[in-house]
């Protein structure tokens, strides 16, 4: 991105030019300019008439910092665990009934407890753990 944005300001080449020369797409490269040029614009909009181009450009060029590790861990409570067990039991029924496509599969058991007010937004991810330790 940075030698993108440097092609643009610094040789004044166009969006066709830059990515015919670096193998980018052309809207990547337009995308990368536009998002250079509406932070100009918010700098020098704020006042700041001053700025360091070569600042803009390496705080664009930054990764984005993700905090992944300060996630909270899942949990299952036994309530939902009963009401998991309760909908694979009516599965187990309704696939000897000869019904098997009327079994809820997890995403309608999340969202029967979801309407109950039981909200896990990890209860798909539980089912089949759930259903193995029934067996």
């Amino acid at each position: 991105m940075q030698n993108i944005l440097m092609m643009h300001i610094h040789e004044g080449k166009s969006r066709r030019e830059i990515a015919r020369l670096t193998g980018i797409h052309r809207e990547t490269v337009g995308k990368y300019i536009n998002q250079y040029e509406k932070r100009r614009e918010q700098l020098l909009a704020a006042g700041n008439t001053n700025f360091d181009v070569q600042a803009l450009i390496d705080a664009l060029t930054t990764a984005p910092k993700y905090k992944v590790g300060q996630r909270p861990k899942r949990k299952l409570t036994p309530e939902i665990n009963e009401k998991i067990k309760q909908h694979l039991t009516e599965n187990e029924e309704k696939r000897n009934k000869g019904m098997r496509k009327q079994q809820k599969k997890p995403m309608d058991i999340f969202e029967a407890l979801e309407a109950e007010a039981l909200t896990l937004a990890t209860v798909p991810f539980f089912v089949p753990f759930v259903r193995t330790k029934t067996k």
